[in-house]
């Protein structure tokens, strides 16, 4: 299922139409889509306390973004009692991301839409065995399985996306580095807002791909050389890409950095 068709679907829902057929509404409020930042305690003492406060139909958390920020979705009824009470904490920032909406990804709202949803996948769509681990925005372990596949694609669409524990996952997996595809580079600012020590760039456009990898290869060869000769020959490697493809060697000369800064004979 392609983001846009994703996104279509589930606007149609939440208008309470579907192929032209009227049927019950997902969500019949206004809701403010809004980041709060502040320290780290002050923003564990929000999250703990945000469910017993508001009802969760006036205030949810929908992102557990950082130790520092977390999303909210707020009933636009609600948006009031929640100022007040922001205004008692020692917060930096109440930041509203977009428009408000009823378009509510990452929500219990959901709920009322997931059997649906569910129908649709199991009648439209297969999911194989993958053939390397996926790391969900919604788990904190890493799936191998298509049917592990399908549930953390349920999953994510009524519980919050917990991007805080993605990031730590990808630390723990011992990357030589993390390589974002696709026309966004949405992900760089969450990993050094989670302070990633693995090295991270954006690659625009798959047509790099083959020599994106290559030149992953040549950095864990210059990671982990023994031998001022093997860090010569990669270096000679990296110089070659880097004349075919610029756009790829700009991006990766902090990659290329902490990859010498790690070789036995450096550090």
């Amino acid at each position: 299922m392609t983001g846009d068709y994703q996104c279509h679907m589930l606007e149609e829902l939440s208008k309470g139409v579907n192929n032209g057929k009227y049927i019950e509404r997902i969500v019949d409020d206004d809701y403010h889509v809004i980041a709060v930042k502040g320290h780290e305690h002050v923003i564990r003492e929000l999250t703990s306390e945000i469910g017993n406060v508001f009802d969760i139909k006036d205030v949810e958390i929908h992102k557990i973004y950082s130790n520092k920020q977390i999303n909210l979705y707020v009933r636009d009824a609600a948006k009031w009692e929640f100022d007040t009470y922001t205004a008692t904490k020692d917060i930096s920032e109440c930041l509203e991301l977009k428009a408000k909406t009823r378009l509510l990804f990452h929500s219990h709202q959901m709920n009322k839409a997931i059997i649906q949803i569910k129908k649709f996948i199991d009648v439209n769509i297969s999911f194989a065995d993958p053939t390397i681990p996926i790391i969900s925005n919604g788990r904190s372990e890493t799936i191998s399985t298509g049917d592990e596949v399908k549930n953390a694609i349920l999953d994510i669409i009524i519980n919050p996306m917990y991007s805080q524990k993605t990031i730590h996952t990808i630390q723990q997996q011992n990357c030589d580095c993390v390589i974002e595809l696709g026309c966004g580079c949405k992900s760089l600012e969450l990993m050094r807002d989670n302070r990633l020590t693995t090295s991270y760039f954006c690659l625009k456009g798959i047509y790099n791909l083959n020599k994106t990898v290559s030149l992953v290869n040549v950095l864990s060869s210059i990671k982990n050389s023994e031998f001022p000769d093997g860090i010569m020959e990669n270096l000679y490697s990296f110089v070659n890409i880097y004349k075919s493809s610029p756009n790829i060697y700009k991006s990766c000369i902090s990659p290329l950095l902490n990859a010498l800064s790690e070789s036995p004979l450096i550090s």
